[in-house]
């Protein structure tokens, strides 16, 4: 059993219809998909992270450093991470 706000359940119900597939069959794929590491959309998503990570560490002002000696990039870089699909 899958919750779903009203929107997104009538949202795929409509995509299920219009690829001639069942509710379940389209859950069960995007399930699988998001499970997938090499799959193209996670990698994607990752090597979104990675360029925002390199663009914060390309900054000068990424490069300003704490107290504690980590740079507001590492910093950056840290939070980002943690959204990583793997």
């Amino acid at each position: 059993m899958v919750y779903m706000t009203p929107p997104q359940l009538k949202q795929l119900k409509t995509f299920a219809k219009a690829s001639r597939l069942s509710v379940s069959q389209v859950v069960r794929e995007a399930v699988l998909m998001r499970m997938d590491v090499e799959n193209p959309y996670n990698k994607g998503f990752n090597d979104g992270l990675d360029c925002a990570i390199s663009t914060a560490s390309n900054n000068s002002v990424g490069q300003m450093r704490f107290p504690d000696g980590k740079s507001f990039c590492d910093v950056l870089a840290d939070d980002i991470s943690i959204h990583r699909r793997s």
